[in-house]
């Protein structure tokens, strides 16, 4: 039992240590949220580290179409828009700080609106070496 008990008091210890936003992963799915009683979106992770060589998977839940901004050179064949349920793939194959933007978009002017811009940034380490 105490066994058990310090096992669950090292895992939350992690999660709070990597922080609410942080995801670690060989491949990683980046959610983006509308946010409940709020007109603005949310990145689930904000933050995501890979290695050389996985693939990050965007899909939208907002209801909306989406642009979708990544700000590094590989991503020109990207699409800029996400549809609403559709999801975007990128491979990493270099390591690096890979930073991006996503906004809604709207189908007509609305002058009081302003697009609604939330950004987020993927973390490519090397591989790692082997034993």
């Amino acid at each position: 039992m105490i066994l058990r008990l310090a096992f669950i008091v090292v895992l939350i210890g992690a999660f709070v240590e990597a922080g609410p936003s942080a995801v670690f992963a060989a491949s990683v799915t980046v959610t983006v949220h509308k946010q409940v009683m709020a007109p603005t979106m949310e990145l689930d992770p904000e933050r995501a580290t890979v290695q050389v060589g996985d693939t990050v998977t965007w899909v939208n839940l907002t209801g909306r179409a989406i642009k979708f901004n990544p700000d590094w050179e590989e991503a020109a064949d990207l699409p800029p828009f996400i549809r609403p349920g559709g999801t975007v793939h990128f491979q990493f194959d270099r390591a690096g700080t890979y930073p991006y933007a996503v906004y809604t978009v709207s189908d007509r002017f609305e002058e009081d609106r302003a697009p609604v811009k939330v950004s987020g940034v993927v973390l490519v380490t090397p591989p790692a070496s082997g034993p």
